[in-house]
């Protein structure tokens, strides 16, 4: 959940769920420069304990706030390092990661999915869902990559990095209704269960994994944001 009250199932950048965020200010691609951006307010409230000077409180606050960019650039490559399997971020990472989003978005692939399948496509042998048999390209480059580092342990991190189970949208909203209007809290208890290990394979993972058909889509979220 990334601010909206909502879970990404397929991804797109462009994605918004709030009722209030017409013009897809908090999209999911807008989280970076909004984060900035809520920083800069907060410092603004801050400027009387930062310096008594107003001049000299701007200035230590503008420089506290230039670093954002690059600090969350670093942190954005290491986690999807890791959700790559990537033990060690080296040049040309940051283009792995970027390129395989980008074919999450052309293919209109799940987002949580399609890293935990990753995991189990490490191997040249292993078997690759037609989606990303059209980006040969990438898939090899990728495995290239990993070649330098203990493709056991580069599974494990992989599959501790990605869970198998979110709270999807249309699942929570079903357990809403059921329990609002009939009392019954069944289905809540159940994911409620079933997500408090989320990256460990159970034999239920199916009931929770699977994503809405066109009547479940959840397209606005109501949460007072």
């Amino acid at each position: 959940d990334y601010g909206p009250c909502a879970f990404l199932d397929i991804y797109d950048p462009a994605k918004k769920f709030s009722a209030i965020d017409e013009m897809g200010r908090y999209a999911f691609g807008n989280q970076p420069p909004i984060g900035q951006w809520n920083l800069v307010k907060l410092a603004q409230s801050l400027l009387p304990i930062i310096d008594e000077n107003e001049t000299r409180a701007i200035e230590k606050g503008q420089e506290q706030i230039n670093q954002y960019p690059a600090l969350f650039k670093q942190n954005f490559t290491a986690l999807f390092a890791r959700k790559l399997g990537l033990h060690m971020v080296q040049t040309g990472d940051d283009t792995l990661i970027e390129e395989f989003l980008d074919i999450l978005h052309k293919e209109e692939a799940d987002f949580t999915k399609s890293f935990r399948r990753l995991a189990h496509w490490i191997k040249s042998d292993a078997p690759i869902e037609p989606d990303l048999k059209k980006y040969p390209d990438w898939l090899n480059r990728w495995r290239e990559r990993l070649k330098i580092q203990d493709l056991q342990e580069t599974q494990k991190t992989m599959l501790k990095a990605n869970p198998v189970l979110i709270p999807r949208n249309h699942l929570i909203e079903k357990a809403i209704r059921a329990a609002e209007d009939n009392q019954d809290f069944s289905l809540f208890f159940q994911l409620t269960q079933a997500l408090k290990n989320p990256f460990d394979s159970r034999h239920d993972e199916t009931t929770f994994d699977q994503l809405p058909d066109d009547k479940e889509v959840v397209h606005r979220t109501f949460c007072g944001t």
